[in-house]
């Protein structure tokens, strides 16, 4: 890695999923997975992961580990998590949740999943890649009912995606490999224009 690399993601995989079990009636899924590397400790600053939850919005399943660096596994408990209540500008209620990862040091690796459910469906969906800090392998999932259309565009990357339909969904799904920050140079465009990111957007 780079000199002054505080912390790599060797592996990252986001998924959504839309459905209308019946009816008119909307759901989304989110599925988070991260595993982050340690490099240096600048990177201690990743070690606390935060949750926003709005209305309707529920974590269906979390897990997080540290996986020290002589393969030692220390598990976050969800007794750990931390809960903060807000009131929103529109007056609805949301919740931040969040936790330290343990006994961090250099060479631990930080690793998480994360399930969520929305009862109200975002239709627009977006992500900038390697942003800060390396990417080695990043997977993109994202699957719905064969009457909805979408659209998607990605920006600075060299694989395209790929749609697949089967049993009634159609799949796009994203693979990349190596990605990297762009570097930090004099009179460089702003980071959208060097940065990969997808966009997408139900129609």
């Amino acid at each position: 890695f780079e000199e002054g690399t505080s912390a790599v993601v060797l592996d990252q995989e986001y998924k959504v999923l839309f459905w209308t079990p019946a009816g008119d009636d909307w759901f989304m899924q989110i599925y988070d997975r991260r595993a982050t590397l340690i490099l240096t400790e600048a990177g201690f600053e990743r070690a606390e992961l935060k949750i926003p939850t709005g209305k309707g919005q529920h974590i269906v399943e979390l897990k997080a580990r540290t996986i020290a660096p002589d393969g030692a596994v220390r598990w976050v408990q969800r007794s750990e998590l931390i809960k903060v209540e807000a009131e929103s500008q529109d007056g609805d209620e949301s919740e931040t949740q969040s936790f330290h990862f343990p006994r961090v040091e250099v060479g631990s690796i930080l690793e998480y999943s994360l399930l969520m459910e929305h009862d109200k469906v975002s239709t627009l969906h977006s992500s900038t890649l390697a942003s800060e800090i390396p990417v080695q392998r990043y997977r993109l999932e994202i699957a719905g009912p064969d009457h909805v259309r979408f659209s998607a565009r990605g920006y600075n990357m060299p694989s395209p995606f790929a749609v697949t339909e089967e049993g009634g969904l159609w799949r796009l799904r994203l693979a990349l490999e190596q990605l990297r920050p762009p570097q930090d140079e004099a009179w460089r465009p702003s980071s959208t224009d060097r940065n990969a990111r997808w966009i997408f957007k139900v129609t």
